[in-house]
């Protein structure tokens, strides 16, 4: 499992960040997408060695949200 962050605009309330996750979900490699705090950026957990970034904000982008990439969060995390 690897983490990836994004800024995804709008996303502080509980319902608009249930939304955006729901689009995210479409691709099979997004496990979990979690708010950091009280921000709009995102951790989102996903398989695979390499992130969608480029696919995963355009379809954000669609879904009427303001999206950008930020930097990768850190090393694969090993399974439990």
């Amino acid at each position: 499992m690897n983490v990836y962050e994004l800024r995804i605009a709008g996303v502080a309330s509980d319902a608009r960040l249930a939304a955006a996750r729901w689009g995210l979900f479409v691709f099979r490699e997004v496990r979990r997408v979690y708010r950091i705090g009280t921000t709009d950026h995102v951790a989102m957990l996903y398989e695979g060695a390499q992130p969608d970034v480029r696919r995963w904000v355009a379809v954000l982008e669609q879904a009427g949200y303001a999206a950008e990439a930020l930097e990768e969060a850190g090393s694969p995390l090993e399974a439990a």
